[in-house]
């Protein structure tokens, strides 16, 4: 096995025309140039698309309306996020009637609603842009809800 690795690897002579061919590579236009430059355009056209959905996504984050809310049943901590991200102090009832249940509230551009279900439908109670100190308006999908709405902030 040594002996047969010896040969292998004995040294040899060089054929006489190797210098010359080896010239005249150098001087031709190597096969992978064109493609070179291909991939230097395929690189930037890539960097220009990345860069085009980093925009995208960070106008979408920072031009989406502001949203922010709240999913509780308790009326003290609905109130209490109400008082501290919009600074209005709605006087939600610590009891409220049976079939009238708080789900939540939400301030969307700058807007307060408070989220609630009579007997199961959805209602919302908005509270407006009006002088006036707790001016809201309700909406609801029946309108006899519209008198159990009260109760959110009023006994009767």
């Amino acid at each position: 096995m040594h002996r047969v690795l010896a040969h292998e690897l004995r040294p040899v002579t060089a054929p006489d025309d190797l210098w010359t061919r080896v010239a005249q590579a150098s001087a031709l236009p190597r096969p992978g140039a064109l493609w070179a430059r291909a991939d230097a355009w395929t690189n930037l056209l890539r960097a220009c698309a990345t860069l085009a959905c980093v925009a995208l996504v960070l106008s979408a984050v920072w031009l989406r309306p502001s949203r922010q809310e709240i999913r509780s049943a308790d009326p003290g901590e609905v109130q209490a996020w109400i008082r501290a991200k919009a600074g209005v102090d709605v006087p939600l009832r610590s009891h409220l009637p049976a079939k009238l249940r708080l789900t939540g509230a939400r301030l969307v551009n700058g807007r307060t609603e408070i989220a609630y279900l009579v007997s199961g439908r959805v209602c919302r109670a908005t509270r407006q842009h009006t002088p006036a100190k707790h001016a809201f308006a309700l909406s609801c999908t029946n309108p006899d809800d519209l008198k159990v709405a009260c109760a959110l902030c009023h006994i009767g």
